[in-house]
């Protein structure tokens, strides 16, 4: 079975992602159909204790996707798509909670 290679593009790099990112709950379609968007979560609703719920669960996704992938490199993607988008709210805030959580587990 073929999988299928798209490209990760952000504003000043585009870089080829590996196919099991783009199947994270919290990613998508780039609206142009040119990839992956690595920053496509649903909106939560319900104020910002559910936001930060949703984020730690999208975070421990991450994490859980690059332990059994190997793709380091996903993370910074996310990280960078994130930045680039400028918006900082309760999803946001989880995410990276639970990879802070995460690096504090003993390995």
């Amino acid at each position: 079975m073929a999988t299928e290679t798209s490209t990760i593009e952000t504003a000043a790099t585009a870089v080829p992602a590996t196919p099991g990112v783009g199947q994270l709950s919290f990613t998508g379609r780039r609206p142009d159909d040119s990839g992956v968007d690595l920053w496509a979560p649903a909106d939560v609703g319900g104020g910002w204790a559910a936001e930060c719920d949703a984020g730690r669960e999208y975070g421990r996704e991450a994490v859980d996707y690059i332990r059994s992938s190997g793709d380091a490199a996903a993370l910074g993607g996310i990280v960078r798509t994130i930045a680039e988008r400028g918006t900082f709210g309760g999803v946001e805030a989880g995410f990276f909670a639970a990879l802070s959580m995460s690096l504090a587990e003993p390995a």
